[in-house]
């Protein structure tokens, strides 16, 4: 009852079977005898990719428009035959990053050469001029990063304490300072790891103080008049 039903079905596929040989080999045929022709022509062009990948923005932030002020110092105040130093003046330093980012922080003396040099024996290299009046400078400052005072953010969300490493602009190599003072060169460089770590760490935000201290040069060597102090320092960060 079966076997007409599977021989038909059979011849069936052998139909098919041999319409599509015929087919494909007809088109193989045609495609040889265009090729042997020499009468095909050909273009091409190219398609790229392109893009890249970057890292978030960072933003720095000084407390009070990074703007310290003493007012009006009465010039009695200060000593005929050494430095006044003026109190010491707090701002609070934040970085925010869009991604886990290498923070490294610098300053740099915007009034290079009127600092008066010599004021706090050997360390120069700390100070800030405070501008000039009639060619005579009148003091400098110091900006210190202040230990204990700075708090990391990581990649979770994780608020930690940090310590602050110390390196040289010439130099691959991060130390742990605990009296980091920026050089005014702009030549030192401050960042930021996790306790007992001397390999700076990525967070998404870093916050904590800088101390500035301040010192007016000896009266004897000031000019007279209002003396205006013009210090001006730029704090950079690098990510």
């Amino acid at each position: 009852m079966h076997t007409p039903h599977i021989a038909a079905a059979f011849r069936a596929g052998s139909r098919f079977f041999a319409i599509v040989l015929a087919t494909l080999t007809g088109f193989s045929g045609m495609t040889a005898a265009s090729a042997s022709s020499g009468s095909g022509r050909s273009a091409s062009t190219h398609l790229k990719v392109t893009g890249r990948l970057v890292p978030g923005a960072c933003t720095v932030h000084l407390a009070g428009s990074g703007m310290v002020s003493y007012g009006d110092i009465p010039r009695k105040n200060v000593p005929d035959d050494e430095p006044l130093k003026l109190g010491v003046r707090s701002v609070q330093f934040t970085v925010t990053c869009e991604d886990p980012m290498i923070i490294k922080v610098t300053a740099r003396d915007e009034k290079s050469g009127t600092a008066v040099l010599g004021l706090v024996p050997g360390e120069d290299d700390l100070a800030f001029g405070l501008g000039s009046v009639n060619d005579s400078n009148i003091g400098q400052f110091r900006i210190q990063s202040v230990p204990g005072t700075f708090f990391g953010q990581d990649a979770e969300g994780q608020t930690a304490p940090v310590d602050i490493l110390y390196a040289y602009a010439d130099r691959p190599s991060w130390g742990r300072s605990d009296n980091p003072y920026f050089w005014s060169s702009g030549e030192t460089r401050l960042s930021f790891a996790s306790p007992g770590r001397l390999e700076p760490g990525a967070y998404r935000s870093v916050t904590g103080t800088f101390q500035i201290e301040t010192y007016i040069n000896r009266r004897a060597r000031l000019p007279g008049g209002s003396l205006p102090l013009a210090g001006l320092a730029t704090v950079e960060i690098f990510y």
